[in-house]
């Protein structure tokens, strides 16, 4: 394992160190980006250029309230990490929060999307969340034994921004999975709060609500015991006073994020009834010496990689002196990180979220590595104890006076670092503060004031003088009831010198001697960027984040405003519901990168033709919504046609010809629906219409359509109780050597004898399974039957020397197909030699280089492949050679007319030519006729298979027509004689 660190610079820089560290590409490398900026442009090109460069590798990255590298702080900036490992797998995975799904859901739907079976680690980012405990539970219900790490991101303005390769949201989660056996995952903690005062038990709690502990309400404890003042500002002053528990072996912290009115709280995780707290306080050295500690028991670790998470509250706390914590970890090996607003740990196969502590993960594929030498942390200091003499009283009260002086000079220095602090807080505070007096005159002002709004110290003397007078009576009201002891926050715009207006949040606080008001301080904060990003946010929440088309939420609001303005006038209107056909496929083939590009250029191309016509929107993955404000059908036919026309022309993707269509449902407003539902019901509707009829093409809603879709949606429904239920059957057909005239093998082909309809033909469920997601289910059903029947006639019979079963393009293009196959092979002890396997050539066609690998690997294990119906696609000579296909079956629209077309009968030969010269079996199906039968004996044909011999025929029947003849001790042979 290799690590580099870098403090990002700038494009040119960033490149040129990838290339003086020799980082190679490659799918083993870990990217980690962790920011202070939450702008998406500079977030967009850092990741682009991250993903030109080194496209293999994957990378995460989140907003940060500061950044660790080295060992050390950086407030501001970019940081990276590449780590390069040697055998680890990673897997990266960008997820946003999906809306009507609790935290746990999303939880668990994240670790299930992300973990495998040999993942050791998983690190995950995530924005600020409603139950982030319910969170990290839900990845723990799917992966208890996987190490968990991360936290939540924000940056010092409250802003979240994640991102992987794959995109950049501000909502969500990103993760990413470590996997391998030999990655040594170690993860360490330290914490050291110090825990204060009487011990307090739990005594009413929901989740993350808690509505009492000691039996009073938490806001009145808080002020029992830590004053008013802490208890006014519970939520901010939390961080410092958290309430400290143990559980699980480990203390951990829960801080205080809202006081609701029924005067409950809600922490930053779990508490439970009867679980006892106490009060924490910061103690910086008991924080540093427990770190020592924790870094002690890292010399024992290998550590090739220090991945570090850190509570911003620590930071916060410990100023400057957070260097002390972090800085002897890179003595320890190299290390990188963030700090969080709430850490996630794994603890004894349990996930929590801990607050205020620094978690590490460390990472390593190398166990022979040396271990560091001693880490020399703290100086031992030898004790020294004064011997006891004569004058015990005498010098015991000398002690208590010297003890006491002490004392009151300690307290002078706490006074004044206060004062200091104070300072500070204003000098330094990267807001305007200031204070004033009844009149608005300034007694105060920071230098903030002068470098954000221009002026000079002898320029301004009010604070009337910086405020539009438009608001003056305003700024009036509210100087006046502060000087009432009324605390108040309130918008206001200042204007810079120049007479330009910026808006500020700005606080207003009586400033309180000696029970007397004497002046107000004001702390206004910038809200420029916060308004740059409410309205991009606002833009987020109506628009889908890739096309910019209004989004769902949009849509509707608009349909119901148009439904409403045309109730009265009875204005005609249309829904265009817009579908991509093929567009899954060529997704799952040629990557997220590709699809996401043409759905944008669809949606740019949609926006180009509606204009002002109405409004175009995304519904969903590859459907789209357009609304067209037009009355002549005329003009929405010819919008539909256009729509349909765009992919005229085929798409060039990795040198081969891709053909997308389009299938456009429209319904018409007020005949087909008088509500948003109805009429985009009725619109989908005509939109699977027009798929059935063949794609590429436009259809009005009938209202026969949703009965048709309603038929078909319940024998979606019934096919899927019956191979549940295992209503299904296989029916046999054999396949003959031509040569010897002796059954040789056979073909599997599922049946449906429904229980009150009937026989129901393979033309009409197989379609529907696989519209409706059940063809894997289907698939793998056939297949271990297939086995199944296959190994029992072989010990029975022993005469078949294969069978041979159908693939179609789905499970194909599945990611473990080859594993499934391999199980099924497994679990029934079936030869692979005796199995074929048949995929079409449109299947093989959709991506080369991936049919390639899987039949390699198919053909690895001793399967044999066949690719049926040759002939009816692209005939392509070059892909039957770069696939090594063992068997070609010619279609049977060639074997019908074989004996009377001229044509047929030289395709058949050359067909049955080329594969004599390429090595390959060659199948006729669909032979009916003895004259078809000659003419391929005439051409020296290798296997037959037809109604000439028998149509497909149960299990039972094909036993006893094909295969008794052929058992131990029978004198006949299993022979066709046609």
């Amino acid at each position: 394992m290799r690590v580099h660190q870098l403090l990002y610079q700038d494009p040119a820089h960033l490149l040129s160190w990838i290339d003086m560290n020799d980082i190679q590409d490659s799918k083993r490398l870990l990217i980690q980006v962790y920011t202070s900026i939450v702008q998406l442009d500079p977030i967009h090109r850092l990741i682009g250029l991250l993903h030109t460069r080194l496209p293999q590798a994957t990378c995460i990255g989140c907003a940060s309230e500061g950044q660790i590298l080295d060992g050390e702080m950086c407030e501001s900036g970019t940081v990276l990490s590449f780590i390069e490992f040697e055998q680890a797998a990673l897997d990266s995975v960008l997820f946003p929060f999906i809306a009507d799904r609790d935290c746990y859901d999303n939880g668990k739907m994240l670790a299930a999307r992300l973990t495998g079976a040999d993942t050791q680690a998983m690190i995950i980012f995530t924005s600020t969340l409603a139950n982030s405990e319910d969170f990290v539970q839900g990845v723990e219900s799917i992966a208890p034994h996987v190490v968990l790490a991360g936290g939540i991101s924000l940056n010092q303005q409250g802003q979240t921004v994640l991102f992987t390769k794959d995109g950049v949201m501000e909502q969500g989660a990103v993760g990413v999975a470590l996997s391998g056996e030999n990655l040594q995952v170690h993860n360490q903690y330290s914490l050291n709060w110090k825990s204060v005062g009487k011990r307090l038990v739990v005594t009413r709690a929901e989740g993350n609500r808690i509505y009492a502990i000691d039996g009073m309400p938490v806001v009145d404890l808080y002020r029992k015991y830590l004053g008013e003042k802490i208890a006014t500002q519970i939520t901010t002053k939390s961080t410092q006073f958290p309430l400290i528990l143990s559980r699980n072996g480990i203390d951990i912290c829960r801080d205080v994020l809202a006081v609701h009115e029924d005067g409950s709280v809600t922490v930053s995780g779990h508490l439970y009834e009867g679980e006892v707290v106490r009060f924490g306080f910061g103690d910086p050295e008991l924080i540093v010496e427990g770190s020592k500690q924790l870094i002690e028991t890292l010399r024992d670790i290998t550590a090739e990689a220090i991945l570090i998470y850190s509570c911003t509250a620590r930071k916060s706390f410990m100023f400057n002196s957070i260097g002390y914590e972090l800085s002897p970890l890179q003595q320890i090996g190299p290390n990188i990180g963030f700090f969080t607003s709430g850490e996630f740990y794994h603890h004894e196969r349990r996930n929590m979220v801990i607050n205020h502590s620094m978690t590490l993960l460390v990472l390593s594929e190398n166990t022979q590595m040396p271990k560091p030498e001693a880490v020399r942390l703290v100086q031992e200091q030898e004790e020294t104890q004064d011997p006891w003499g004569e004058l015990d009283a005498l010098r015991a009260m000398s002690h208590m006076a010297q003890v006491s002086t002490d004392e009151l000079i300690k307290l002078n220095v706490s006074l004044e670092a206060s004062e200091q602090r104070y300072s500070s807080l204003v000098q330094y505070n990267p807001e305007i503060v200031y204070s004033i007096d009844a009149k608005g005159t300034f007694l105060s002002l920071n230098p903030v004031f002068y470098d954000l709004l221009g002026y000079q110290s002898d320029e301004v003397q009010s604070l009337y003088e910086v405020v539009n007078p438009g608001d003056h009576h305003r700024l009036r009201s509210v100087i006046e009831r502060a000087f009432h002891g009324r605390p108040q926050s309130f918008e206001l715009t200042l204007l810079m010198k120049g007479q330009i207006a910026i808006p500020f949040m700005v606080t207003k606080i009586p400033i309180i001697v000696n029970e007397e008001i004497v002046g107000v301080y004001g702390i206004a904060q910038n809200m420029s960027e916060r308004k740059k990003a409410e309205a991009r946010i606002t833009f987020m929440a109506y628009h889908d984040v890739l096309t910019e088309l209004p989004n769902r939420t949009l849509l509707y609001r608009h349909l119901d405003e148009l439904l409403i303005s045309r109730n009265d006038s009875q204005a005609v209107f249309s829904i265009l519901f817009v579908d991509l056909d093929n567009f899954k496929e060529i997704n799952d083939s040629f990557g997220h990168f590709v699809g996401d590009d043409i759905l944008k250029r669809f949606a740019s191309k949609l926006k180009a033709l509606i204009q002002n016509k109405g409004i175009a929107a995304r519904f969903g993955g590859d459907e789209f919504v357009v609304i067209l404000e037009m009355e002549q059908m005329t003009d929405i036919k010819d919008v539909a046609e256009q729509i349909v026309a765009y992919f005229t022309e085929p798409l060039i993707l990795e040198g081969t010809e891709q053909f997308i269509t389009t299938s456009v449902g429209i319904s018409l407003f007020p005949q087909d629906g008088d509500s948003s539902e109805a009429l985009l019901k009725n619109a989908d509707l005509a939109m699977y219409k027009a798929k059935q009829s063949g794609k590429n093409r436009f259809l009005f809603y009938e209202s026969e359509q949703s009965e048709e879709l309603r038929e078909k949606r319940l024998l979606g429904s019934e096919l899927r109780k019956a191979i549940m239920e295992d209503e299904l059957q296989l029916n046999y057909q054999p396949i003959v050597d031509l040569r010897s005239d002796k059954v040789i093998g056979c073909e599997a082909l599922v049946r449906w004898h429904h229980k009150e309809r009937g026989p129901i033909p393979p033309s009409l469920f197989i379609p529907i399974a696989e519209e409706y997601g059940l063809i894997d289910m289907l698939g793998t059903w056939v297949l271990q039957t297939a086995c199944l029947q296959m190994v029992r006639w072989h010990v029975d019979h022993g005469a078949l020397q294969f069978i041979s079963v159908n693939v179609s393009y789905q499970q194909f293009q599945r990611f473990d197909f080859v594993d499934v196959v391999s199980q099924v092979l497994q679990e029934t002890g079936l030869d692979p030699a005796r199995l074929h396997l048949e995929i079409t050539e449109s299947t093989a066609l959709i991506n080369l280089g991936q049919t390639r690998l899987i039949l390699h690997r198919l053909q690895q294990l001793g399967i044999s492949i066949s690719m049926d119906d040759f002939g009816t696609g692209f005939s392509s000579l070059s892909c039957i050679k770069d696939l090594s296909i063992d068997k070609l079956k010619i279609d049977r629209s060639f074997i019908t007319n074989i004996s009377t077309d001229q044509r047929d009968a030289a395709i058949v030969k050359t067909i049955i030519a080329l594969s004599r010269n390429l090595n390959m079996k060659v199948l006729a199906e669909g032979v009916e006729s003895s004259e078809q039968l000659e003419k391929l004996a005439e051409y020296d044909c290798d296997e037959i298979q037809g109604f000439l011999f028998s149509r497909p025929i149960p299990a039972e029947e094909f036993e006893a027509l094909f295969l008794a003849a052929a058992s131990p001790g029978a004198t006949a042979e299993a022979r066709i004689v046609p």
